[in-house]
């Protein structure tokens, strides 16, 4: 913890012997002003003061459990220690004790090195366990977030919300399947006196057979098409919701559904709070989804297939070889569109690895965009509209694990509620300390100068 009543005294001396030498000086008839000199003192000294009290526990071994006090070890004994009261005189117990501290100095090193693996262990699986130091317990409990859902047969509506003194934001995502997969993401909040809304489509629109002509084993223009397998005239099963429990514990809402022969499945994953699944961390922000085709009847034997998301936003559209949660360390291996204003941030995300036959691949990711304009109410409304053909090598079963999803203001709130936290009841009557003795000092100093 931070000491302030050590730094107090510390600046409090320096204070005192600057005032005694200017008093000193001015005696001396040296009266050149120093009000800038004592104002730059002023400040550092406030500035230390301010230093935030509230540090991490020092974690001694590495386990991430806080402060652990360990005892020192004992020195060894040798024939003039007296670790039991008495003199080690005779040789065979000296050379006994050689080797117990033979022995005590193996062991050292040996729980020395089980500790080591221990914490290399550790931080391989920080990302798994949620407890590294992007994901604090303490941030997570912060960010989570309020949910309702709202389930039919086709259709169905995820709303959260954040809320923290003056802070608020809400949250929707609409999935529904009448015309094929569709997703609908508004988001909202009160942090920004403008610019404040954020929203965007998702369709995903068909999958595509081709022959892959110039060997980049991605979907472009100059491959043929063989068959197009449209979702929009296909009926899907009705949703179903299940409860899920993920990796750490933390309750899962799963949604699906398929079309009726079962080629293309969708799973929807989402939780309040931060959750593990697998080797990446789902924020409460965010939807996690699986593309997951099944034996799909290919009209020709050397084809591949690509499967094709369409993207719509009257907002920017920036394709980025790295998302939000592999900055974070949520995830690895991520590309993503953003979907930003001046003030919010979305994404649409994707693994740029794909499982084939249990197999891991690489994702060839190929992005077609045009802005179309309309007018709707004698107002011009610019739409970007963003093709996603996403190539897979061929398969009899392919699961690709895309996302959608905001950045929460909560993200930025937390770090201004950290500081906000240094102004506590804990503390106040040292700030308010401080800036009484600032006072008198300097107007202690203004009455010298005139009595001199």
């Amino acid at each position: 913890m931070y000491n302030h009543s050590k730094n107090f005294q510390e600046c409090f001396y320096m204070f005192e012997s600057k005032i005694t030498f200017e008093c000193n000086n001015m005696r001396k008839g040296n009266i050149v002003p120093k009000i800038m000199v004592y104002l730059i003192a002023l400040f550092i000294f406030i500035s230390i003061s301010l230093i935030p009290v509230i540090a991490d526990p020092v974690d001694n071994k590495g386990d991430g459990n806080g402060d652990i006090n360990t005892p020192p070890s004992s020195p060894p004994k040798g024939p003039n220690n007296e670790s039991d009261g008495n003199s080690y005189n005779n040789s065979e117990q000296n050379k006994d004790q050689n080797t117990d501290n033979k022995n005590d100095t193996q062991n050292r090193e040996q729980n020395q090195n089980q500790e080591n693996n221990s914490e290399q262990n550790q931080k391989q699986n920080q990302n798994r366990t949620g407890e590294n130091d992007n994901v604090t317990e303490k941030k997570m409990r912060y960010q989570q977030r309020n949910m309702e859902m709202v389930l039919e047969q086709n259709r169905t509506k995820i709303r959260s919300e954040w809320e923290q003194d003056e802070y608020q934001d809400e949250l929707e995502i609409i999935f529904d399947t009448e015309k094929g997969p569709r997703f609908i993401l508004d988001y909202k909040n009160n942090m920004h006196s403008f610019d404040n809304n954020l929203s965007f489509k998702i369709q995903i629109k068909e999958l595509i057979e081709y022959r892959d002509i110039n060997g980049n084993s991605r979907y472009d223009q100059e491959d043929i098409i063989v068959n197009v397998y449209s979702f929009e005239n296909l009926n899907f099963e009705n949703l179903t919701y299940q409860n899920k429990y993920s990796d750490d514990g933390k309750k899962i809402n799963l949604i699906s559904t398929q079309t009726e022969n079962g080629v293309f499945k969708i799973n929807i994953y989402h939780s309040n709070n931060y959750s593990v699944l697998g080797n990446q961390i789902l924020s409460p922000s965010e939807i996690k989804i699986d593309f997951i085709i099944n034996n799909y009847p290919f009209e020709e034997q050397n084809t591949q297939l690509a499967l094709n998301a369409m993207l719509e936003t009257q907002h920017r559209a920036e394709l980025n070889i790295n998302s939000f949660d592999e900055i974070q360390g949520f995830s690895d291996n991520e590309s993503v569109l953003d979907i930003t204003t001046n003030n919010n941030h979305g994404f649409f995300s994707w693994a740029e690895k794909v499982d084939v036959d249990n197999v891991t691949n690489q994702v060839k990711t190929t992005i077609q965009s045009q802005i179309i304009e309309s007018i709707v109410d004698n107002v011009k409304i610019s739409n970007k509209i963003s093709n996603i053909y996403f190539s897979y090598p061929r398969g009899s079963n392919i699961i690709h694990d895309p996302k959608i999803g905001v950045i929460s203001i909560s993200f930025d709130t937390f770090e201004l509620g950290s500081i906000g936290n240094l102004i506590n009841i804990e503390n106040i009557f040292t700030y308010v300390g401080i800036c009484i003795l600032a006072s008198f000092m300097f107007l202690g100093l203004i009455f010298i100068r005139k009595k001199i």
